[in-house]
């Protein structure tokens, strides 16, 4: 049965969610420095949260990979985007089998222990397309609304204190993530009243009022249309992947201790930067 968050879960969450998009807003330097903080945070929990053997060294691992991935990045920030993030990637999961060589507890639970330090690199570098997502306006504005979605997921799903809403959550998450998104895109706003003045015959404003809108650079790159169905898009897959990721770590072994749910909180706004990522470079740029 689904169980409601716990306190510290919501505002762990919510308050990464805050820090992550403000710092993609802010441009693919501030953006790195938020997925390699998010990437640490979900490091120190993750080690509990699985109960992984040798935990400073899993630690070590996965806040390196971390830190190397979003760091090459933001090294080049032209065209192919995120070239080098591959290679810190392939460094952490070579680090995971360095430290599981290097352990001298006796290497107990050795598979154990690799397997979820190489899924802890695997989590981080899901994040890492962040730092791809800041570097085109747009793109700001997508990661924004995917993590409005992640923010309305982990609210939404305080519902399930009440027995009767655990089935509709999933769906609720859903819509009022794309209404909230729907509601802060201004170019739906700025093109219906475009095609009021259009049909007045003002042909000329018509298009300088669908350009603009609180969706801003997104609004200014794509039409009006693409730009409300893109936010709604971005946070509806911001709300599913979120939420799909609290769902599978919540069997975990050590999932309701509170620095596991740190963990728990980085990974769900981690891992829908693909999403974001993909909605941009099809959609946008």
């Amino acid at each position: 049965m689904v169980q409601p968050p716990s306190v510290s879960l919501v505002l762990a969450t919510v308050g990464l969610a805050v820090v992550v998009g403000l710092c993609v807003a802010a441009g693919p330097v501030l953006a790195a420095g938020a997925v390699a903080v998010a990437g640490s945070v979900l490091a120190w929990g993750w080690v509990v949260l699985l109960d992984l053997p040798s935990p400073r060294g899993v630690i070590g691992v996965v806040a390196g990979a971390a830190v190397g991935s979003a760091g090459l990045a933001a090294v080049r920030l032209d065209e192919p985007l995120l070239r080098w993030v591959p290679v810190g990637l392939a460094l952490g999961l070579i680090a995971a089998f360095a430290h599981q060589i290097l352990r001298t507890d006796g290497r107990s639970r050795l598979t154990y222990g690799l397997a979820g330090t190489v899924s802890g690199v695997v989590v981080v570098g899901a994040g890492v397309p962040w730092v791809g997502v800041a570097v085109p306006p747009g793109g700001r504005w997508l990661a924004g609304m995917a993590l409005l979605g992640v923010v309305v997921a982990v609210l939404t799903e305080l519902a399930a204190q009440w027995p009767r809403m655990v089935p509709f959550i999933v769906l609720l998450g859903a819509l009022v993530a794309a209404g909230l998104a729907v509601l802060v895109s201004g170019p739906v706003w700025s093109a219906w009243f475009a095609g009021s003045v259009g049909s007045a015959g003002s042909v000329g404003s018509a298009g300088a009022v669908a350009s603009v809108g609180l969706a801003g650079p997104l609004g200014s790159a794509v039409s009006a249309r693409l730009a409300m169905e893109l936010s709604a898009g971005a946070a509806v897959l911001g709300t599913f992947v979120s939420q799909s990721v609290r769902r599978v770590m919540a069997s975990a072994p050590g999932a309701r201790s509170v620095r596991a749910e740190l963990a728990v909180a980085a990974a769900s706004v981690l891992v829908p930067a693909g999403a974001a990522y993909v909605l941009l470079r099809i959609f946008v740029a």
